[in-house]
């Protein structure tokens, strides 16, 4: 099959850096906006679920407690919102990247055979300050 195959297709994966925020004052970003990461976690569509219901509730919480709702109001909003999902958002990313760097072939030394099923996350964190080496010394 990969004989018979006349050229390559394209299957390419980007990261993009976390966000050290999700709002500004009159703007709020939530699911792929917020944290796009690549699919080798597999978080991204309830991330996105979470987020939407995040900031219904910090915004129900604002708007119930108030006498009057203001541009504040919803500004506060936004920060408890981000408050509770930018540091597990961000994490899920980065270990989508470290996952990612395992199964597309970027090795650590400390792998064997399974090692992306079974590693623990301590091991994936380890794995970013490990020296990256080439594949072929893996084999």
């Amino acid at each position: 099959m990969i004989r018979a195959t006349e050229g390559a297709f394209p299957n390419e994966i980007y990261d993009r850096d976390v966000l050290p925020a999700y709002h500004t004052t009159r703007c709020v970003l939530i699911g792929d906006a917020a944290h796009s990461s690549t699919p080798h976690y597999v978080r991204g569509t309830h991330m996105a679920i979470q987020d939407g219901y995040a900031l219904g509730k910090a915004i129900g919480t604002v708007v119930w407690n108030s006498v009057q709702v203001s541009c504040k109001d919803f500004q506060d909003a936004f920060g408890m919102y981000e408050a509770e999902r930018l540091d597990y958002s961000n994490n899920v990313v980065l270990t989508a990247r470290r996952l990612g760097r395992v199964k597309q072939g970027v090795f650590s030394a400390k792998q064997d055979l399974n090692w992306d099923l079974t590693c623990t996350s301590s091991e994936l964190s380890d794995m970013l300050n490990d020296k990256v080496i080439d594949v072929s010394m893996c084999q």
